[in-house]
Formats: structure tokens, C-alpha cells, sequence
């Protein structure tokens, strides 16, 4: 009777053995993937932060876009405006003319 409470003392010692081995393996596994899981998380943070600077600099082009929109429906503006003060200053210059070489 002894002798089976040995063996039944070292299949347990045994059997705690491959646990506490499991275990350690598990633990080595677990540090391995929480490792991965902070890369993935940290690449993902880096991603979303290129992300966002694209999205800015596409937000910058179109701001810029439709300031030189703008600037070139200003221009055309004052092209229009300005022709016919251009006109009727030539006309004035050409009846000033005239006028000189009528004298």
C-alpha cells in the first residue's frame, strides 16, 4: 500500500510537472502575441496618422484649388470691368487727337 501511494505521490509530482511546463509555454505564448498585438496596434496608430496627414494635404489642394478658382473669377471680373474704362479712355486720346490735328 505504500508503495501504490508512491507512485500515486509521483504520477501527481509528474503530472504537476507537465502543468507547470504547459504553463511556462503558455506564458512565453502569451507575451509572444501580446508583443504582436502592441506592433499591430502601434502600426495601425502610425496608419491612421499617415491616414489623417493624407487626408489633410488632399483638404490643402482643394482649399488651394478653389482659391485659384476664385482668383481667376476676380481676374475675369476686372477684365470686364476694366475694358470698357480702356475704351473709353482710347476714345478720349483719339477725340483729343482729332482734335490736335484739326487745329
Amino acid at each position: 500500500m505504500l508503495l501504490l501511494g508512491c507512485r500515486e505521490q509521483q504520477k501527481s509530482t509528474s503530472r504537476a510537472s507537465e502543468l507547470e511546463h504547459k504553463v511556462a509555454l503558455l506564458e512565453v505564448e502569451c507575451a509572444s502575441l501580446t508583443q504582436e498585438l502592441q506592433e499591430l496596434e502601434a502600426r495601425n496608430r502610425r496608419g491612421q496618422k499617415k491616414a489623417s496627414e493624407e487626408s489633410n494635404q488632399i483638404l490643402q489642394i482643394q482649399a488651394w484649388q478653389e482659391e485659384v478658382e476664385r482668383a481667376t473669377k476676380v481676374k475675369e471680373k476686372q477684365k470686364i470691368n476694366f475694358l470698357p474704362w480702356r475704351d473709353g479712355q482710347v476714345n478720349l486720346y483719339l477725340d483729343w487727337f482729332q482734335a490736335d490735328l484739326q487745329k
